[in-house]
């Protein structure tokens, strides 16, 4: 799932959101590569030991 700075809105600290329905964890990182390029991409990425959506990234 590619999760990019449109579907998160302008989110400016680490918090969850949905992105199709789902739940996914906005980390610190992400929001910083978002500030220099609102263009990246990322991926969500399913981590069975806490059960949540984690963003893996960014895409080139």
């Amino acid at each position: 799932m590619k999760v990019t700075h449109d579907d998160v809105g302008n989110t400016k600290v680490a918090r969850y959101v949905m992105v199709d329905g789902r739940k996914v964890r906005i980390d610190r990182k992400a929001v910083e590569i978002w500030k220099q390029n609102p263009e990246a991409t990322f991926n969500a990425v399913w981590n069975a030991d806490r059960r949540e959506f984690l963003l893996s990234g960014p895409d080139e």
